[in-house]
């Protein structure tokens, strides 16, 4: 049974939200489908994907998520812009409109891919360019590198000198060459069903 929260209590309690610690990474590692609100329409459900889940502390998205209405929703967002600097949410727009245009695949807006978040939080790499797999079992890499002296993005972060992003199916994924990383593992695992068994050379 769900237990139905009226929206100014729910606004209540975000208003006295705090930050979330900041990371030692320039990103948090969050899974799409744990931001997911089932319970609001298309213009919500997927709100916290990509670079809002990054900019949000913790307890908003757990708040987020508990919402079940789009009004909840709408008064939610405008609540959560209000609380940031507006030319934070301008750079924001002006990014987010851009990744659109560039990242989009497979039905997702460019700024809920993961190549879209990196440019909305911290705008174009220095360079871009293709790295060769290291491992037999790993995909091209797209490298996207940034200055050692980068300003901080969106998030308050400065970005990792570096982010690859490989292949995953249809869409461009961050990737990981850490092989105890379990969407590494994933990965892998798929692969190896998708494809049939190398045969040694003779």
């Amino acid at each position: 049974m769900t237990v139905r929260r009226p929206a100014a209590l729910v606004l209540a309690l975000f208003v006295g939200a705090t930050s979330a610690a900041v990371a030692a990474d320039s990103l948090e590692r969050l899974h799409p489908e744990d931001l997911i609100n089932p319970f609001l329409g298309p213009a919500y459900t997927r709100w916290l994907v990509g670079p809002v889940g990054q900019l949000a502390g913790e307890e908003e998205r757990t708040l987020f998520l508990l919402l079940e209405s789009n009004e909840e929703a709408a008064a939610f967002v405008e609540e959560f812009w209000s609380r940031r600097d507006g030319k934070l949410k301008r750079q924001f727009e002006l990014r987010a409109a851009e990744a659109d245009k560039r990242y989009s695949e497979s039905g997702l807006l460019g700024r809920r891919t993961d190549r879209g978040m990196v440019y909305v939080l911290f705008g174009d790499p220095d360079k871009t360019e293709w790295e060769e797999h290291r491992d037999i079992d790993d995909p091209h890499i797209e490298l996207w590198t940034y200055p050692k002296g980068a300003a901080k993005g969106l998030n308050g972060k400065k970005p990792s000198r570096r982010y690859r992003f490989a292949r995953d199916g249809d869409v461009m994924r961050l990737f990981s060459n850490d092989p105890s990383d379990p969407d590494n593992r994933r990965r892998r695992m798929i692969r190896r069903i998708r494809e049939p068994p190398r045969r040694p050379w003779r």
